[in-house]
């Protein structure tokens, strides 16, 4: 059992919440022209770039086959948590995630 793992959604299905809320600070998910990557960016800025396995479940179970591992423990990238965001703001996140 691995009990520390991230996902996230694909980059294609990744909302705008920056525009949606018009409000600065969201994350927001643009795929790279490498293979299997992207950027989370934030207010314009690099991020974190991350591969294919958090957000590709076919990617990740083959991963985990390859580890013998049968079960992992899942949450979102902290920083997707949203703290400072206004209420409804954060409970439309937390939904969507």
């Amino acid at each position: 059992i691995d009990i520390h793992n991230h996902i996230l959604p694909s980059p294609e299905a990744f909302p705008d919440f920056c525009g949606m809320f018009n409000a600065r600070g969201y994350i927001q998910l643009q795929p790279l022209e490498e293979e299997g990557w992207a950027m989370m960016r934030q207010d314009g800025r690099d991020f974190r770039k991350v591969q294919r396995n958090c957000w590709c479940p076919e990617t990740r179970l083959k991963e985990m086959d390859d580890q013998g591992v049968d079960v992992q423990v899942l949450s979102t990238v902290p920083v997707m948590f949203s703290y400072t965001s206004p209420p409804a703001e954060g409970l439309h996140v937390a939904r969507f995630l």
